[in-house]
């Protein structure tokens, strides 16, 4: 079977759907082989903050929720994460209390701190509390359908869209040429100030080396030896200037 790669094609019929469905879902054998996970590189310890409620809630979707929690970092040493919660009171948050625990390890959520270090869990959460984190639930569910609008509806503009290069004697082609020879000779410019900078700084070191030819007449015939005795210890070749290489030096173009 063929596979469509298109980005806008339609739904699965319900037939489709189905047919899918019985082909590629199969059933799996649950398996633990631990309650503790392999351990993860530079990841040994996290900071954890809980906040439970005395009495379990509902969010926007209708879910049950018992409580929150945050995790605040994960560090390779117990030390590192203890700094890191340190900070957090310092800098960030001096009302509750981190949890410092072993990555991949289970613990139990309770409303004292015996199980770990540097826990705090309150017993409820204030009304204003509340409305904050639901209308920061409320925002963040708003930002997503913002983003989905517009990707469909860029979708859309693409399905939809036509080439300008169809119609040449449209003004559409015309506008598109007359932007890109602005842009074209903004590049020639931009390019050109480069180059003129290049030759004013390879007149300059010319003048430099002419100085030098002058002060120190031998070192005109000793530098390749020298530069190659560098590129030997990296294992490249030696350097031979080529003939128009030499005969561009004798013509000494100095500035102007």
């Amino acid at each position: 079977m063929s596979v469509i790669r298109d980005p806008l094609h339609r739904p699965l019929t319900e037939q489709e759907t189905k047919a899918a469905v019985k082909d590629l879902v199969v059933e799996y054998p649950q398996v633990l082989r631990g309650d503790r996970d392999k351990a993860v590189v530079q990841q040994t310890y996290g900071i954890v903050s809980f906040l439970l409620l005395k009495e379990p809630s509902k969010t926007s979707n209708g879910k049950r929720c018992h409580g929150f929690i945050k995790l605040r970092g994960n560090h390779g040493d117990k030390n590192l994460c203890v700094n890191e919660a340190a900070r957090i009171v310092r800098e960030q948050d001096s009302k509750n209390k981190n949890r410092i625990v072993e990555v991949g390890v289970w613990y139990p959520i309770t409303d004292d701190d015996g199980t770990a270090e540097m826990v705090d869990v309150r017993e409820d959460v204030s009304q204003e509390e509340d409305r904050k984190r639901r209308e920061a639930i409320r925002q963040r569910e708003e930002e997503s359908a913002r983003i989905i609008k517009e990707i469909k509806e860029r979708e859309e503009e693409i399905k939809n869209s036509k080439d300008l290069n169809d119609d040449k004697d449209s003004l559409d082609y015309y506008t598109m040429k007359y932007v890109t020879w602005l842009e074209l000779k903004s590049n020639v410019d931009r390019f050109r100030a480069k180059m003129d900078d290049l030759e004013k700084k390879w007149k300059e070191t010319r003048k430099i080396l002419a100085e030098m030819d002058g002060s120190h007449p031998e070192f005109n015939k000793v530098w390749i030896d020298h530069y190659n005795q560098e590129r030997r210890k990296t294992k490249l070749p030696d350097f031979i200037p080529s003939t128009e290489q030499d005969e561009l030096y004798a013509k000494k173009i100095l500035p102007e």
